[in-house]
């Protein structure tokens, strides 16, 4: 049995970073063979490949198709959990969307967005939050868009099925009581609230949704993956996508931006989140 040349496996592995960077933005450095290793793993088990390194090689020396497409959503990272960072929930209640009622007082119309929102809970997060603490806006027009670019993770999203572990990783047994009927396996997002998002597939380094003017954008726990030209790309489509006056991007709880003049960023209780200058100001 021919064994693989350590500089022929770290090869194997850079190349294909480098094709997982250009394609969905992710960027990690050869010394994170181990999680090229783990993660492509099974994948290549099921195609039927003798080992990670025969999967590479076929991925690097092939034109990108679906094989490839399945290894890079395989590479992204798709922890999340119902209410995930409680303060971050606080400073929507405290700060955030009192702001943006006062100022959508006219129109009635608030456009959510939450980009890489991986198996759904952060979006379903959204709407039982609104649901429990605005009720005033029941009267307004709430769209809530969903987006991931993993095709797996989406359609976990959809079907709005659970888990009971994953109930109570962030929700109260009356929340569960109020939100979700209990199914013959998993526990499934009441019908109204599953209704009350649109879930997309978007590679947030590729086209975005044609429409603009979000009120609030959530990217939390993406940007840390990208290096910094790719982060600097994104941002420039979020500062063209937010909406002009005062509309708001609330980034993942240990990140924070530095020298981007187009987003503002302002203080919370706990932590900060960024805004386009108002158009008064």
């Amino acid at each position: 049995m021919n064994r693989i040349k350590p500089d022929s496996q770290l090869k194997a592995v850079t190349d294909f970073l480098a094709q997982l960077r250009k394609h969905i933005g992710l960027s990690f450095g050869a010394e994170k063979r181990y999680l090229v290793e783990s993660r492509l793993s099974p994948l290549a088990q099921k195609a039927g490949f003798t080992n990670v390194h025969d999967l590479l090689i076929q991925l690097n020396t092939s034109v990108v198709g679906e094989l490839h497409w399945q290894c890079f959503e395989t590479m992204t990272t798709q922890e999340t959990q119902f209410f995930r960072d409680g303060f971050f929930f606080e400073t929507l209640r405290k700060e955030i969307l009192p702001a943006l009622i006062q100022k959508r007082q006219g129109e009635k119309k608030l456009k959510i967005w939450s980009a890489a929102v991986s198996t759904g809970q952060e979006a379903y997060s959204l709407a039982i939050f609104l649901e429990e603490q605005f009720p005033e806006l029941k009267s307004w027009k709430i769209q809530i868009l969903a987006t991931d670019v993993s095709d797996k993770a989406l359609q976990v999203a959809q079907r709005g099925e659970y888990e009971i572990q994953d109930l109570e990783r962030g929700l109260s047994p009356a929340q569960i009581t109020r939100f979700f009927t209990k199914g013959p396996v998993d526990f499934q997002i009441a019908p109204w609230l599953r209704e009350a998002i649109q879930f997309q597939k978007i590679n947030l380094i590729s086209a975005w949704p044609a429409e603009s003017s979000w009120d609030l954008i959530l990217m939390r726990n993406v940007l840390i993956y990208f290096d910094q030209s790719t982060k600097n790309k994104v941002l420039e489509k979020v500062s063209q996508a937010l909406a002009a006056d005062e509309g708001t991007l609330v980034l993942g709880s240990s990140e924070t931006l530095i020298d981007f003049p187009k987003l503002v960023r302002r203080s919370a209780a706990r932590g900060f989140f960024y805004q386009r200058q108002s158009v008064e100001a």
